[in-house]
């Protein structure tokens, strides 16, 4: 939420995520199909998985643009192919006390060098609109 570079790390790591079974969730009030990812140092040696929330248990799945490990400074991440491909299961969840429709990206193998990020914004994918009078 700043125009500061490279001001999106845990304290703790120095990094958006670094260790196994560490955790970045992304999340909105509303479903979103889209995160924007401007990193300030690219993640070396890391592997993430993603998963949503369905109500009971966080559920994996493979982003329709791929996976995204982090370690590309500039990437347009596309979660699901457009709004009729969202789960229907996915359902809101508190996280640190804000609930939202989450998507986590956890780390499954340890980064050498972690991510560091400047901006992260979850949102949809509007590439045209059209309106007809």
């Amino acid at each position: 939420s700043s125009a500061t570079a490279a001001d999106i790390v845990h304290p703790a790591s120095n990094g958006l995520v670094k260790a196994v079974g560490d955790g970045l969730y992304a999340g909105m009030s509303k479903k979103f199909r889209y995160v924007r990812f401007l990193l300030s140092t690219s993640g070396v040696g890391g592997v993430v998985s993603y998963s949503y929330w369905d109500g009971n248990v966080w559920k994996a799945f493979v982003p329709q643009s791929g996976s995204y490990n982090l370690t590309v400074s500039d990437k347009k991440l596309t979660l699901w192919a457009d709004f009729e491909s969202v789960p229907m299961d996915w359902q809101q969840n508190s996280v640190n006390h804000s609930v939202n429709f989450w998507v986590r990206i956890k780390t499954d193998t340890a980064y050498s060098t972690a991510p560091v990020g400047s901006q992260i914004t979850a949102l949809s994918d509007i590439l045209a609109i059209s309106v007809r009078g």
